[in-house]
């Protein structure tokens, strides 16, 4: 599989192969400094003894500028909806045609996000069947920047994000006003700020992007 690539790739203007890799440790060659130098790490999930999503947040931490296109032969969603939350650029089935896959290559390296067929599909239909809350939104986000927060911490948050006072957040969440000081005080602690109006923006601004 991966020398076929390599040899279809190879005959494309502009793309230059730099290395195949069908394991864990010669995947490790990528965490070097030569990693600067990839523009495009294609990633297939059914690879023997590699755990994708783990390699893939791994390669995002390290070199956040490289894109990396998720590849499959099955529709597994818990590949595709994890690979889509740990920062896939771009996820295909193998059997897509040539020509497209070599499309999908330049639009990612130019910064699109991409899926292919039966990919987008499914990710259409679980979106449309899927609905947040203004709550549910704030936890997605708060992940998003690493912050961890107790579901607690987060009502609490939530309802200093809508302005409410210590009492009407005591009140709403059947709390005493001391209990919600102290969520308040991990929170502070948790997005390492100290003042209320700045965890208020914080949240305000992290919930339009």
């Amino acid at each position: 599989m991966r020398e076929g690539i390599h040899a279809l790739l190879s005959n494309a203007d502009d793309i230059e192969v730099i290395h195949l890799a069908g394991s864990k440790e010669e995947i490790g060659i990528l965490f070097t400094k030569k990693c600067v130098d990839v523009d495009v790490v294609l990633l297939d999930v059914e690879i023997d003894s590699i755990e994708p999503i783990g390699l893939l947040e791994a390669l995002k931490v390290e070199y956040s500028n490289v894109k990396v296109i998720m590849m499959t032969n099955e529709l597994n969603e818990k590949y595709i909806f994890d690979g889509v939350s740990a920062g896939a650029d771009a996820f295909v089935q193998k059997n897509l045609d040539i020509q497209n896959f070599i499309r999908m290559i330049y639009d990612v390296h130019k910064g699109q996000q991409l899926f292919s067929g039966e990919i987008a599909r499914l990710l259409a239909s679980r979106i449309r069947s899927f609905s947040y809350s203004e709550e549910d939104f704030l936890e997605y986000k708060l992940r998003t920047k690493d912050i961890q927060l107790s579901k607690r911490e987060r009502d609490v948050a939530y309802f200093m994000m809508k302005g409410h006072s210590n009492h009407q957040i005591a009140d709403k969440l059947k709390l005493t006003e001391g209990t919600v000081k102290n969520y308040i005080s991990t929170i502070y602690a948790k997005m390492n700020m100290n003042k209320r109006r700045d965890v208020q923006d914080f949240l305000i601004n992290l919930t339009e992007d």
